[in-house]
């Protein structure tokens, strides 16, 4: 007892000097935002003469946006998932099974610095800095984050407002290779200008976005897991893309495999909105053409969508030409993802309360249009909250 008596006061000390040294609670509280969704999805798909499958997807995300200073803010969020286009977690996946725990790692972590009025720069992983009408991903899956650097400009006046984004993107940094060999990146500009009239508010946009150094890349430098589609065979397609092997007379698992053709993107993209009563209509199109390409270089989605209280719909037709854009980045869901298909997308979705909601989609397209053609089908029924 005489010991714990001598000692307590040396032992509470430095609890006693931490306390006096931390920050207020409450005032570094309102310094931080913090936010996060739930997505439980239950999903059917049927390509060729496959059976259909259905399976169980889940999606988690939890960031917090920081205040550091006056013109400063740090963003941060986890996800699940591990593909560059998807934070789904497979439920039950075959390649993990018995439930494991699943990964819940770094999706964005970024500095968002404003520089001055209407102009910032995100430094780091990113999300995508880029607009398109209705938020289609045609070039960009709305999951991909951009690791690098982005600048944005938006001015604003009483009727209209414009914006410039530029970046520079890196896809595979080969610092360390014994070889000489280039660096694999993205470097993209665009403008945009926006004007409200008595009949709704058009937005227009004209962009364009280099993939740099990607002509004869091994796939597998773009997307670690990368493979050749199966269902194209004998055409060589990744993701649709035009690729080529190494050595043709090699087993199919011993050979690798690199892109036949550059990516130089030139996109236009035009939306309408509007408010008539309750209902909020809009229209919107978006074209994009590979310029480093003579045939089948033109990717294209144009479409409605209507918004009515609680109720959302929308439909929009889709087709991505083999070599129009970059497989690899391209929407996941839309024809089944990837490019060389046509198809069309319905979306329903019905607010049930705050901050949740319950969404369904149905697509129906032709995968291989220039290679294997072969019919898909696909839809999902979602579930989600959001805190």
């Amino acid at each position: 007892m005489r010991f714990l008596i001598l000692f307590l006061p040396l032992l509470l000390s430095p609890v006693a000097g931490w306390s006096q040294n931390t920050v207020d609670l409450a005032e570094w509280s309102k310094k931080i935002e913090w936010a996060g969704d739930l997505r439980y999805r239950f999903a059917k798909a049927k390509e060729s003469i496959d059976d259909e499958r259905s399976y169980q997807q889940l999606r988690a995300r939890l960031g917090v946006r920081a205040d550091v200073n006056e013109n400063t803010q740090a963003v941060i969020r986890f996800a699940t998932g591990s593909s560059a286009i998807s934070t789904n977690q497979t439920l039950g996946d075959a390649k993990d099974p018995g439930m494991p725990r699943r990964t819940f790692g770094l999706d964005l972590g970024y500095i968002d610095w404003t520089f001055a009025k209407g102009g910032k720069i995100w430094a780091g992983r990113a999300a995508n800095p880029f607009w398109s009408p209705a938020k289609v991903q045609t070039v960009f899956d709305s999951d991909l984050a951009f690791e690098g650097l982005a600048v944005k400009w938006e001015p604003k006046w009483s009727a209209s407002s414009a914006f410039v984004n530029l970046g520079g993107f890196i896809i595979s940094e080969n610092f360390d290779s014994p070889y000489d060999v280039v660096d694999t990146g993205i470097a993209a500009a665009e403008i945009g200008y926006s004007q409200k009239t008595p009949i709704g508010t058009l937005t227009g946009r004209v962009g364009t976005y280099h993939f740099l150094n990607i002509q004869d890349k091994q796939i597998n430098a773009v997307e670690k897991d990368g493979k050749v589609d199966a269902y194209s065979y004998p055409f060589d397609r990744y993701r649709g893309n035009t690729v080529y092997p190494n050595d043709p007379l090699a087993a199919p698992d011993q050979r690798k495999y690199y892109f036949q053709n550059k990516y130089v993107l030139q996109a236009m993209g035009l939306e309408w909105k509007h408010k008539i009563g309750p209902i909020e209509p809009a229209l919107f199109y978006e074209i994009v053409k590979n310029t480093e390409v003579d045939d089948q270089n033109t990717a294209v989605e144009y479409g409605f969508a209507a918004k009515w209280g609680r109720t959302s719909l929308s439909w929009a037709f889709i087709e991505k030409q083999t070599d129009s854009i970059v497989g690899t980045f391209t929407d996941s869901d839309t024809n089944g993802g990837g490019t060389d298909n046509k198809g069309t997308r319905l979306s329903l979705a019905y607010q049930l309360s705050d901050n949740s909601l319950v969404g369904f989609n149905q697509f129906r397209a032709t995968r291989g249009v220039h290679s294997v053609s072969r019919d898909y089908t696909g839809s999902q029924l979602d579930f989600v909250v959001s805190f």
